[in-house]
């Protein structure tokens, strides 16, 4: 209708209708673009709202599985008096055996790194609209990415549990001695005759390497928790970005406070 319009109009010369038909189009295809655009930023916005929020979720669990390394290392650093001990009796032949195990326990880091490698594979990175909190994510993640390199398996698990009869190490991770297979508890000498743990403890002091090994491995868990802890804060300072970014969008985010180290 519009076009036989102007066509009329411009049979009859009818200049200022012309101009207003003409006036008519730019403005409706100038509110059809517009109109597409706004459409366009309120889908990023959602999708970028809905991104962070997947953060703020994986971080609390990435925080959650941080807590559960520090508890380990805490106490495998617990135990390094009774690990380095010479026993002559059976309860301290049980405590060095026992502690030497608890030494050469891993935890494999679980980061959650879901959301990022989404973001990253379906190049939508750039929809986290803040350029400082974007190179936040990427440094966190490329960081998180090394440390499975932590937490190779060191020699002294395989030498130490070539020694520990099988017996011993089913106890050891039996819920006598393992709550929630995460944290070892105190638990009392199994039914061995008392020279089976002499004798057991004698040969994890007698051999020089696995001695060397042990040393080697006390060191890498101080180390380990140092950067693990460095790291925590500043997961902690990011996970507090992308909740301070949600709330300037308005955005409501499930309160799951992990608690401060």
């Amino acid at each position: 209708m519009l076009l036989r319009r102007a066509i009329e109009h411009v049979q009859t010369q009818n200049w200022t209708a012309i101009g207003i038909d003409f006036v008519i189009v730019v403005v409706g295809v100038f509110m059809g673009i517009q109109l597409g655009n706004w459409n366009d930023a309120r889908g990023e916005r959602a999708a970028e709202i809905s991104y962070l929020k997947r953060y703020h979720e994986d971080l609390s669990a990435t925080l959650d599985m941080y807590a559960v390394r520090l508890r380990l290392i805490d106490q495998q650093l617990a135990e390094v008096p009774n690990a380095v001990a010479r026993p002559t009796d059976d309860a301290g032949a049980w405590k060095t055996i026992r502690a030497q195990y608890v030494i050469s326990s891993i935890t494999p880091p679980e980061v959650r790194t879901a959301t990022f490698t989404d973001m990253v594979s379906s190049g939508r990175l750039t929809l986290i609209a803040d350029e400082g909190l974007r190179a936040r994510l990427v440094e966190h993640y490329s960081r998180n990415a090394a440390l499975p390199v932590l937490e190779s398996e060191p020699p002294f698990r395989k030498m130490v549990r070539g020694v520990i009869p099988y017996e011993l190490q089913d106890y050891l991770t039996s819920p006598a001695c393992l709550a929630d297979f995460e944290t070892y508890v105190a638990c009392p000498a199994p039914g061995q005759a008392q020279s089976d743990l002499v004798e057991i403890a004698a040969s994890l002091d007698a051999d020089t390497e696995l001695s060397r090994a042990l040393n080697f491995n006390i060191a890498h868990h101080k180390t380990t928790r140092k950067i693990i802890a460095s790291i925590v804060t500043q997961t902690h300072e990011l996970r507090d970005n992308v909740a301070a970014a949600l709330e300037s969008k308005g955005a409501e985010i499930a309160s799951d406070p992990s608690p401060r180290r």
